[in-house]
């Protein structure tokens, strides 16, 4: 998508905002331009941090698109087979495996007995092509269904598409009211410097929409910023619409701010010694699950973006240069 058409896309917000602001429309167009110039700023981090609102020394306090491409690049130095083990969810579940707990099975690796075998221990799995991102064509299977219908079909594609299938994860009863139809999970940004000390740098949580799958944002999910010190809900959270503030979860009307992510210094102890794993790969995103026992990690995203570190209102950019 061009820049353009993310201009377009946060049409409805910009109106919104010029009328609640009392700014003209095509003077918010012309900042956000502005600050894609001087701050490389996408579209999704001016109106995600407000930066309307901002004076130009705030705005460069804050990770932005650029900002977060050079970070990656000063920090993931790996070469693009040790980037794999990361960016490869079925690589990065071998190379965690310490701190994935749920059973999984890649289907190309795996004969047809082996795959029937997986289905018959679960009652219901999660399906996750490889070749999509953002949680895009994840979804979940009743395995007794597949047995009982082409199996021979599915086992077919499960290989030809690539597909990771994964035990269903039961979430801890906290997070589960928040929206029971995904797991919901935090997003913990973590820095490694020269000494190899890991530093967290932000956490929030994902909540999915209402019936999805998946917690993220694209999904219609809203992200809720987390206290790194308590594990606390701080303020409402956001959708990828630029849609604010929002106090109470829209699937289950859950109130957020005061929620206390359960586990919360099992999540930060993984997120350091997980951190340690991959020397050249400093600056990562990790996507953790928590459940009744403790956590597990899901996935970790070298490309981790900018938004949901900063949902806190605090830009990290100085914080996160003086760890490379």
């Amino acid at each position: 998508m061009s820049y353009l058409d993310d201009l377009k896309a946060y049409g409805n917000f910009f109106r919104a905002a010029a009328k609640q602001y009392h700014i003209p429309t095509a003077a918010l167009y012309g900042d956000c331009v502005l600050c894609r110039i001087f701050h490389g700023a996408k579209v999704s981090d001016y109106v995600g941090f407000s930066m309307f609102q901002m004076s130009g020394r705030e705005r460069r306090k804050y990770v932005t698109g650029h900002r977060s491409n050079k970070l990656e690049k000063a920090f993931n130095t790996a070469p693009a087979e040790e980037k794999a083990q990361i960016g490869d969810k079925h690589q990065f579940n071998r190379v965690f495996a310490a701190y994935v707990r749920r059973d999984w099975l890649y289907a190309p690796d795996h004969t047809d007995e082996e795959i029937r075998s997986f289905l018959q221990r679960h009652a219901a799995i999660i399906v996750k092509p490889l070749s999509q991102s953002k949680g895009a064509g994840v979804h979940r299977e009743e395995t007794a269904e597949l047995l009982q219908g082409n199996a021979e079909a599915f086992l077919q594609s499960a290989r030809q598409e690539k597909l990771l299938l994964e035990e269903l994860i039961c979430q801890h009863p906290v997070l589960a009211a928040v929206n029971p139809s995904s797991v919901n999970t935090i997003r913990v940004c973590s820095a490694r410097d020269r000494a190899g000390q890991v530093h967290i740098i932000g956490a929030s949580l994902r909540g999915g929409g209402g019936g999805s799958v998946v917690d993220n944002l694209h999904a219609d999910g809203v992200q809720y910023p987390v206290d790194v010190a308590s594990g606390c809900i701080l303020r409402g959270g956001v959708k990828h619409n630029g849609e604010k503030n929002i106090l109470f979860h829209p699937s289950t009307g859950t109130k957020m701010i005061g929620l206390q992510i359960p586990h919360w210094d099992k999540i930060l102890t993984t997120v350091q010694e997980a951190g340690k794993l991959l020397p050249n790969m400093r600056y990562i995103g990790w996507d953790i699950a928590v459940t009744e026992e403790g956590c597990e990690i899901i996935e970790a995203n070298y490309g981790q973006g900018s938004n949901g570190m900063q949902q806190d209102g605090v830009g990290k950019y100085d914080t996160i240069k003086q760890y490379a």
